[in-house]
């Protein structure tokens, strides 16, 4: 009888091990993942910040009248040479559409979601900088309180 016990003892003390043993090898395992998700959850924001102060630094260099901030021009690559080109014909047009968009909007005191869509598809083929400077007008007027922006239309 106490041999049986004794045996009963012993298999419980090794579940008890074997049960410990894997608990640490899955702490260790949960940890391994949660260091790799917070590495790249790091390297997300990382990359959200440099895109906030690029786009904060093209909206102070239109807010100013500079048309290319040195700060902007040292983050971005350098301009193949074809980009060096005067623009088509093309994107002069789409950039005096966008110009009157902004006009329109800036008379009627109205900025919908319909005329930010619009405004979207005429300036998605313009360099990034062309886009920073139309998109910075709307924004400054909206902030100075010139342009009410009403989602709903």
């Amino acid at each position: 009888m106490q041999r049986g016990g004794w045996l009963a003892s012993g298999f419980v003390a090794g579940l008890v091990v074997a049960g410990g043993a894997f608990l640490l090898l899955s702490d260790e395992a949960s940890r391994a993942q949660e260091q790799a998700r917070d590495e790249a959850l790091k390297a997300q924001v990382d990359r959200l910040e440099a895109a906030v102060t690029k786009l904060s630094t093209l909206a102070n260099a239109a807010h100013a009248g500079i048309t290319s901030p040195l700060p902007v021009a040292a983050m971005s690559p350098p301009a193949p040479a074809a980009k060096e080109k005067d623009p088509d014909p093309a994107q002069h047009q789409a950039i005096a559409d966008a110009d009157a968009m902004v006009d329109l909007g800036l008379q009627s005191g109205q900025w919908t979601r319909t005329q930010q869509e619009d405004l979207g598809g005429t300036i998605a083929g313009l360099d990034v900088e062309e886009q920073g400077r139309i998109l910075a007008r709307v924004s400054m007027a909206i902030n100075a309180g010139q342009l009410k922006f009403d989602p709903r239309r």
